[in-house]
């Protein structure tokens, strides 16, 4: 059984171990057993002894021989099953249920579910709502139609003309339209040169990035001017506005050689292959989601302390350090075996594989705050890592 097991480094530390709980050593007692266990016991039960009542049957149990209890019913109201107790078929009967006399708009009764008698046709029952059904006043009920003379306002008066209500009207007297304010379309013409309508803008309000302006429609004109990079032409009843080619010293269209970019729908993309002849220096992140490759007869020189790998992960897997030999197949590893949790040593990896099978582990030292090494992380409970213990005891997992 993989345990930890103290390293003797004399004769002495054998009487040590006939005197420590945690070994077995000759038929020596005193051992402490975890995990599962299977069999029977033998001995003095502990058991309290086990009486019938509150619903069992089948006692007692005095702790010697087996005993079975069970469940007690009557049977008429309430049976035993195999699936357990439940209430028995017709077990609850006409008796045990309050008897309820129907009539007054009541159906129902004698053991059954009262409820509200309605026709269905002007009253109705909407989810445990007593309604007044949609159309459910008819013109009987409300003595035929109601008639002009029975309201109180049976007609309208517009001027001086009466009109009852369903009634039309040929004309109407008695008008007189004042400060009457008409809005809608208007066809036709003005007469004259429409100098006194009013409410119509005689001022152009404009407002670019920075800052507005106002033209008067009538006596100015509403420039469009040329910007950095913009041409504008006006001619007759047209303005073109057109772009300058870009240059060093002035913005504008710009070419893009088809050797480094593609162009497409106006979206700009570098090529597939894309060589640059001069230093590339990339202030922010550079992600590269290919193979990058460092041509260089000089050593690779890292500022950071640390070399993430698998930066990025979401699940748990193998990773470390190869060094090719001869072929791609034959590296010399150092790598993380992330199935068994410990990083290992493997001379025949293959760099173009994803996981690593270690032909060695690595050991660790665990330094102990205490002499007793079940309190080491679980993690590095593997073989072969050793406990170097507070009062300088040495163990090995194994």
């Amino acid at each position: 059984m993989a345990n930890w097991k103290k390293v003797i480094v004399s004769g002495s530390a054998i009487s040590q171990l006939a005197n420590n709980s945690n070994y077995l050593i000759d038929g020596q007692s005193g051992a402490t057993l975890t995990g599962s266990f299977s069999g029977s016991f033998t001995g003095t039960s502990d058991l309290p002894n086990l009486s019938t009542g509150n619903g069992l049957t089948g006692g007692p149990y005095d702790g010697s021989s087996p005993t079975t209890f069970s469940v007690q019913a009557d049977g008429s109201t309430l049976t035993v099953t195999g699936g357990g107790v439940k209430v028995a078929d017709a077990g609850i009967t006409s008796t045990q249920i309050a008897t309820s006399v129907a009539g007054a708009g009541l159906v129902g009764g004698a053991g059954t579910a009262l409820a509200v008698n309605v026709d269905n046709s002007s009253i109705e029952i909407s989810t445990d709502t007593l309604n007044v059904k949609a159309e459910g006043i008819t013109n009987s009920m409300l003595a035929g139609s109601i008639a002009n003379s029975k309201l109180t306002n049976s007609a309208i008066t517009i001027g001086s003309t009466p009109v009852s209500l369903g009634a039309t009207a040929s004309s109407v007297a008695g008008l007189t339209l004042t400060g009457v304010v008409a809005s809608g379309s208007f066809s036709g013409s003005f007469e004259g040169d429409g100098s006194n309508i009013t409410g119509i803008a005689s001022n152009l309000t404009t407002a670019g990035e920075t800052g507005t302006g106002t033209v008067a429609l009538k006596t100015q004109s509403l420039s469009i001017l040329a910007g950095e990079g913009i041409n504008t032409v006006a001619s007759g009843q047209s303005i073109t506005i057109s772009g300058e080619d870009a240059s060093s010293a002035n913005k504008g269209v710009a070419s893009f050689t088809s050797n480094n970019f593609t162009v497409s729908s106006g979206d700009v993309a570098l090529s597939q292959d894309v060589t640059i002849g001069q230093d590339l220096i990339v202030t922010r992140n550079l992600t590269v989601q290919g193979t990058a490759s460092f041509n260089s007869e000089t050593n690779l020189d890292i500022t950071d302390r640390f070399i993430r790998m698998a930066s990025g992960s979401q699940a748990n897997g193998d990773g470390g350090i190869a060094i090719q030999q001869v072929g791609s197949s034959d590296a010399e590893a150092l790598g993380w075996d992330s199935g068994v949790s410990r990083w290992g040593v493997t001379g025949s990896f293959n760099a173009s594989q994803n996981s690593l099978i270690p032909d060695a582990f690595m050991s660790l030292v665990i330094e102990g705050t205490t002499s007793d090494p079940s309190s080491v992380v679980a993690k590095y409970i593997k073989k072969g890592n050793i406990f170097s213990a507070a009062n300088g005891e040495i163990y090995i997992y194994s």
